[in-house]
């Protein structure tokens, strides 16, 4: 009997690699398999680890984060977009702003 565990993500528009050996999977559906990983503690006994490569994350609209105080952001500015000042003064700390986009400084 196999105890291996999948997750499947849906991310409609993808265009990566198919996913072979998958029939009648929609190819919007990426498998996310477990990683293990091996090491040796202090006292030099085995140990693993198996978790899923995933990170939890959300995104919001710049309007409704006015009442947010956020720890850390990551802002992707469209090119009618005009709120960066409003996206800065909700991070704590300049160094946990994180700009994904390019934008003109005027």
């Amino acid at each position: 009997m196999c105890n291996t565990a999948i997750v499947f993500v849906q991310c409609n528009g993808y265009s990566g690699p198919e996913t072979p050996g998958w029939t009648g999977l929609d190819s919007t559906w990426i498998p996310i398999i477990p990683v293990t990983a091996h090491w040796e503690d202090r006292l030099g006994k085995d140990l693993t680890g198996t978790q899923f490569p995933l990170a939890l994350a959300w995104a919001i609209a710049i309007h409704k984060s006015q009442a947010l105080i956020l720890l850390e952001a990551a802002i992707n500015l469209g090119p009618t977009d005009f709120q960066a000042g409003l996206a800065i003064s909700h991070v704590k700390s300049l160094k946990d702003l994180a700009f994904r986009s390019h934008f003109p400084w005027s």
